[in-house]
C-alpha cells in the first residue's frame, strides 16, 4: 500500500522522501487532477475527484509515516516488499 501512495504521487521509492518534496508534489499532482481542469463532462470530472481523492489519501499516508520515524523527516521504505498492507 505505501508503494501504491508513492506511485499515486509519482515519487521514487527509492530515493529519501522530506517533508517539502512530499508537499511540492502533493500540489503537483493535486492541480493535475482537479477538477477544474478536467473535460467538462460529467465522467471526467468524476475521475478527476477519484483521483483527488486517492492524492490526499496517498500524501497523508506517507506524511503520517514520516512522522512516526521520530521526526527524522524521511521515509524509509523497502522497494522489494511488495507484498506490504502498511
Amino acid at each position: 500500500m505505501i508503494l501504491e501512495a508513492f506511485k499515486i504521487l509519482g515519487l521514487d521509492p527509492t530515493t529519501e522522501l522530506t517533508r517539502k518534496k512530499l508537499n511540492k508534489t502533493y500540489c503537483m499532482a493535486i492541480m493535475r487532477a482537479h477538477p477544474d481542469k478536467a473535460k467538462p463532462d460529467e465522467v471526467s470530472q468524476q475521475k478527476a475527484k477519484e483521483l483527488s481523492q486517492k492524492i490526499n489519501v496517498a500524501r497523508d499516508m506517507l506524511k503520517d509515516g514520516m512522522e512516526n520515524t521520530d521526526g527524522l523527516g524521511t521515509f524509509p521504505v523497502d522497494v522489494n516488499d511488495s507484498n506490504s498492507n502498511d
